[in-house]
């Protein structure tokens, strides 16, 4: 019985599972299977045993364990179902210098071989075969990097040439057929404004400007009048604020909205690149509308809002660094019951005196914001300042007033210990991988005389290529030794500049002696969160060590009690 062969066939895009009429190009699966087919029957003590194909799968971005068909052959592998596992090229099995490597020596540790059409045998057994195959991996991944800044410079190019670059159909607008066709005989589409939606964009650029309504308040209103969503489902916050942003209502092609290279998020306008002039058939909103709504959008951000309100508190004395309200808690104090913060919430006691004039004093409070938000909670709505913040205040100054000077001294010595031994550790490490680089790049040098005669898997430049990766990696080791030795002598020195005194806190006196705004920050330093129900409470304190610490550092440790 001859060996059994279980042929892989995989693309990238479902473009090319089809051959496209009027083109030279062959539909590529088809075309490995013909070629694989043809290999086994020049041998004849091979037999074919199986064929997996995957359609529309990216090599390059997905690893082998995301891989469904390389995970079953996998497991077929560890059962003996076959012998030979073939493919047209090596980038079929994938195009990842870190990882497909690793599954081609699964494979041959599963005994099992590993068969190229155009490459011969993928070896993992002697140290010179897994330098070659992690050079022919990472040559495969190089040239999907190239794809993807060619495909992305193509883009720009077209953008900045006011051309469409196609993609998803924004809101408001519909694909047509545009009559041209690119290199590959597909047909390209364009944009025409869709007036029923463009209707509906206009309205939220009207709300958004001129009512002063957000994103949730717009969304709202619109699923209120049951106006439908392109895919006909609800209005989200998500959603208006993409329509808001993008400039394509105002007829300008962008490119560069959305984060990239593993990145999720937006990114800044700063940041995207547009079409030199609007495309006058596709302005469904006047320059002018769609700058007041980026205005009206920042106006409401938070950083926008902080910074107004700080503007607004050096105008009036008070220190920026601190809440205007008068409740020492806020933002530590939680519902005992229901988990919900508390929010400053007030009272108004309210009397007129014999003479007539009337008079009203403000009780603060602390509010529930679970149950007046309608929330099933068991707890009260609201809980009084003055109750809340003296059992605080006690626990507080009793817990400043037993610090002792040296109280803090073993916590400092524990943490300076700790980051040494860390910094240690990461030396260790980066020596490691001094040491790597140095025996890849000999091993390398050692490959020149075969590239030279055209006897090595890689040319020349391709190999003084990968040289200079590996010399860049080596540098860059170098210097991150160099900083982690810098580390290690800041945190050898640290402890012993302090003096005494550094390690002191404010005493009870001291304590009771400071403003409102002071104690605050002297509050958010020794409280984690406070937990209140009817009739007790339950603190979480913290000791912050960041004063403390050398300037170059920070530290997140604290202590709870």
């Amino acid at each position: 019985m001859g060996k059994r062969v279980l042929c892989l066939y995989r693309v990238s895009t479902k473009m090319q599972l089809h051959k496209i009429p009027g083109q030279k190009e062959k539909d590529d699966i088809p075309m490995q299977r013909a070629e694989c087919r043809r290999f086994i029957a020049g041998r004849p003590d091979w037999e074919l045993y199986e064929e997996i194909a995957e359609r529309g799968v990216s090599g390059y971005k997905n690893s082998a364990q995301e891989r469904d068909a390389l995970n079953e052959i996998m497991a077929k592998a560890i059962k003996k179902e076959f012998d030979v596992l073939l493919v047209y090229m090596s980038d079929r099995l994938g195009r990842r210098e870190d990882d497909t490597p690793f599954f081609v020596a699964g494979l041959n540790n599963a005994g099992i071989e590993v068969w190229s059409v155009n490459e011969g045998p993928l070896k993992t057994g002697e140290h010179i075969d897994k330098l070659l195959n992690y050079i022919r991996f990472w040559n495969a991944e190089g040239e999907s990097l190239k794809t993807a800044v060619r495909v992305r410079d193509a883009q720009l190019d077209m953008i900045r040439r006011g051309m469409y670059t196609g993609g998803g159909c924004p809101y408001g607008y519909v694909h047509v057929y545009s009559g041209q066709y690119n290199n590959r005989g597909r047909a390209l589409k364009k944009l025409e404004i869709d007036h029923a939606q463009a209707e509906t964009v206009r309205r939220i650029f009207r709300l958004c400007v001129y009512e002063g309504m957000g994103g949730y308040r717009i969304a709202r209103e619109l699923n209120r009048d049951g106006v439908p969503t392109q895919k006909g489902s609800r209005w989200t916050l998500c959603t208006i604020n993409n329509i808001l942003r993008n400039p394509i209502y105002k007829g300008y092609y962008s490119y560069g909205k959305e984060k990239v290279n593993g990145q999720r998020g937006r990114t800044s306008p700063e940041q995207w690149i547009c079409s030199p002039a609007p495309e006058p058939e596709l302005v469904i909103i006047e320059e002018t509308l769609w700058n007041q709504a980026q205005e009206a959008r920042e106006s409401r951000t938070p950083q926008h809002l902080k910074q107004k309100k700080e503007e607004k508190e050096a105008l009036s004395g008070k220190s920026s660094g601190c809440t205007g309200s008068r409740l020492l808690l806020l933002g530590l104090a939680y519902c005992g019951y229901c988990g919900s913060r508390l929010s400053n919430g007030t009272a108004y006691d309210k009397w007129t005196t014999k003479d007539g004039c009337r008079h009203q004093k403000i009780r603060r409070r602390y509010k529930c914001t679970g149950k007046s938000g309608g929330a099933a909670c068991p707890g009260r709505f609201t809980y009084g300042q003055e109750w809340l913040e003296e059992a605080v205040l006690t626990v507080i100054e009793k817990a400043v007033g037993s610090f002792r000077e040296e109280s803090i001294l073993p916590l400092l010595q524990k943490e300076q210990q700790t980051r040494q031994k860390q910094i240690h550790k990461d030396l260790q490490a980066v020596r490691r991988k001094i040491q790597s680089a140095k025996n890849d790049i000999h091993t390398l040098k050692e490959q020149l005389p075969l590239a030279l005669r055209g006897e090595f898997v890689l040319s020349v430049p391709e190999l003084g290529d990968l040289l200079s990766h590996h010399k860049k990696e080596l540098e860059e080791a170098c210097l991150e030794l160099e900083k982690k030795q810098k580390e290690l002598e800041k945190w050898s020195l640290w402890l012993p500049e302090n003096t005494p005194d550094k390690y002191t806190v404010p005493k009870e006196r001291i304590f009771r002696e400071l403003s409102i705004q002071e104690k605050k920050l002297f509050v958010q330093a020794m409280i984690n969160r406070i937990d209140v129900r009817k009739d007790s409470l339950q603190i979480e304190m913290k000791l912050d060590l960041e004063g403390f610490l050398p300037p170059v550092l920070h530290s997140d440790v604290s202590t709870s009690h």
